[in-house]
């Protein structure tokens, strides 16, 4: 790997879509569209069967495994939308 590719893979900052991501949300947990703004409280937002849901979303859209304890350390729709972009970049 030549130098300039390392400076291109670590200063490469890996999103996921909000809008999207919150749309998908919202089906998992039976929400009317475009209601959620990703500031709300997570654990107010999700079931146990919402979790697996949403794990299993995550892992078919992002590539990414979440266990039940990586949500839960989550307080926002946000911090859990942070946790799953650091975990990509990590796998780049």
């Amino acid at each position: 790997m030549k130098k300039d590719d390392i400076l291109i893979k670590a200063t490469r900052k890996i999103k996921v879509n909000r809008k999207e991501f919150l749309g998908h949300f919202e089906e998992i947990i039976e929400e009317e569209p475009r209601t959620l703004t990703g500031e709300e409280i997570l654990k107010d937002q999700i079931d146990s069967i919402a979790t697996l849901g949403l794990m299993a979303m995550v892992d078919e859209l992002y590539n990414v495994k979440l266990s039940p304890n990586d949500i839960a350390s989550c307080k926002t729709i946000l911090d859990l939308m942070s946790l799953i972009e650091k975990k990509m970049e990590k796998k780049d």
